[in-house]
């Protein structure tokens, strides 16, 4: 069966961008928490603080966590808005392109699924691959003692004539 999609409804759009964007950002502040309490824990953050205060000449420098929690939070709600703004006028552009060209077609099925059946092989095909396997990337040509023919790299010719 196929259906056309004519339409995406800019508002679910909006909805399901902002949602994901706000999950995608509580991962992030989340992830960011642990690894600075690890990293505080460790004395990373004493080791990086000591440093830059020596390299710059400061008298003193400190990394104040909330301050940089509250900007981490601030610049994501931020972002998630912004790209909730660019999938909705993308969910808009599409909606006047597809007016015009007619959508986009998805084929879709509601029986079961049909899986493509991969043939067995036989003893002897399965001999031959199991040797071919075990041959590796060689380039020589490899006798196949059950047939006595030659396994011979693509595009090469056989070392010797196949009797």
């Amino acid at each position: 069966m196929s259906r056309t999609v004519t339409h995406v409804d800019v508002w679910s759009v909006a909805r399901m961008s902002f949602l994901f964007y706000l999950t995608a950002l509580a991962v992030f502040l989340v992830v960011g928490t642990v690894l600075w309490l690890v990293a505080a824990t460790a004395g990373l953050v004493g080791g990086v603080e000591r440093f830059i205060k020596s390299l710059f000449g400061f008298t003193s420098f400190h990394f104040v966590g909330l301050k940089i929690f509250l900007g981490s939070l601030v610049t994501g709600l931020a972002l998630a808005l912004l790209g909730t703004l660019v999938n909705v006028v993308g969910a808009a552009v599409y909606n006047l392109i597809a007016d015009a060209a007619g959508g986009v077609r998805v084929h879709v099925s509601d029986g079961p699924v049909r899986r493509r059946r991969v043939p067995r092989q036989s003893g002897r095909q399965a001999a031959v691959t199991d040797l071919v396997a075990a041959a590796g990337p060689s380039r020589a040509p490899v006798d196949l003692p059950a047939t006595g023919e030659q396994r011979v790299p693509y595009g090469e010719r056989p070392a010797r004539p196949l009797v």
